[in-house]
């Protein structure tokens, strides 16, 4: 009986690791998308700023057979 109870001190212990573990994970997770949607940002500011004309070889918000 008494090994039982030590085995459900050691399982909790262990349980409680993975928790900490998981949330470390979940906070770098959170900041790796957080840096992607920044860059995502900055780069459709940057197409926003580029040639629309289509003379330069970009044009927004047009597929690539120029149907809108």
């Amino acid at each position: 009986m008494l090994t039982r109870l030590a085995k459900i001190d050691e399982v909790k212990k262990l349980a409680g690791s993975i928790q900490k573990n998981a949330v470390k994970v979940d906070r770098e997770c959170t900041g790796i998308s957080a840096g992607i949607h920044r860059l995502l940002d900055q780069a459709l500011v940057s197409l926003a700023g580029a040639d629309t004309t289509g003379e330069g070889g970009i044009v927004v918000g047009e597929s690539h057979d120029g149907a809108a």
